[in-house]
């Protein structure tokens, strides 16, 4: 009889979070049974394993890891992000399989010590699987400038009218931001990218993307200086605005604020062979 085989497709993983023991976690998510693994390297990634059929398309595993980790990302705001290992087909089980993909530095500074994996955002369908990800890349990206696109396309997709988005900001941010009200004031009365009178939506769409899409803006109106502290700091302050408000846009109307439980696998015994 032939022996039964599975793909082992393995992530590193960096992430805000960090774990106060290094025993790996064990649980399934989407049917898929996986193997989180803490590094024991202060400095290092962690490395995330799933055990797929021997046949599944890579591109298909790897969808399905990242979804787990922008699920996990969106429970409570983890900055996550997954660096693409590699695979193998083996005879073994995941609690035998030690993973094929060597951890690298950590990109992500740890900002929180849990102790174990605990809840994730339930996905059920593409769009939400898109919102997720956009937000999880948002979060963790460094790049200011990344950052507030990632923001924004979580603010306009799936639509391809990105007014939607403008009219969303500006029907909901003063809601959002009823107690803080100076981010509002501060961007608004120092508006770097226009010298134009605009409401907030229209100054993100039509100046600060602009800008930052193009660099170079022609017929007078301003260029991004990259590199420039103040505009820097500017477009720092929307971010912390965006975010607030890409995350109120999923939850609401999109549905992603229910979590659930993970399904943990304490008994390494109880996994298949």
């Amino acid at each position: 009889m032939e022996e039964m085989k599975y793909k082992f497709y393995s992530v590193a993983v960096h992430s805000s979070l960090g774990f106060k023991k290094i025993d790996p976690f064990y649980f399934t998510y989407q049917n898929i049974d996986f193997k989180y693994i803490p590094s024991f390297i202060q400095n290092h990634s962690d490395t995330l394993i799933g055990q797929f059929n021997s046949d599944e398309n890579s591109d298909k595993c790897y969808k399905i890891i990242t979804q787990f980790l922008s699920a996990l990302a969106l429970a409570d705001n983890y900055k996550i992000l997954p660096e693409p290992g590699q695979y193998q087909i083996l005879n073994s089980s995941l609690r035998e399989y030690k993973g094929g993909y060597s951890t690298s530095y950590r990109l992500i500074s740890v900002e929180e010590k849990v102790n174990d994996l605990c809840e994730v955002v339930i996905i059920k369908n593409d769009d939400q699987v898109a919102l997720s990800s956009l937000y999880r890349q948002a979060l963790a990206n460094h790049n200011v400038y990344s950052k507030f696109l990632f923001f924004w396309h979580s603010l306009v997709y799936p639509f391809e009218d990105d007014n939607r988005a403008v009219d969303y900001i500006n029907n909901t941010i003063h809601i959002l931001f009823l107690d803080d009200q100076q981010k509002i004031s501060q961007i608004l009365n120092n508006p770097l990218f226009t010298t134009k009178k605009v409401n907030f939506g229209k100054y993100v769409k039509q100046s600060v993307r602009h800008a930052i899409s193009h660099i170079i803006r022609y017929n007078n109106k301003k260029s991004l200086e990259l590199d420039c502290l103040s505009e820097i700091q500017h477009i720092n302050i929307i971010n912390k605005i965006l975010k607030k408000l890409s995350k109120h846009r999923l939850e609401n109307c999109f549905d992603l604020n229910k979590k659930y439980l993970l399904n943990f696998k304490y008994d390494q015994n109880d996994l298949s062979s």
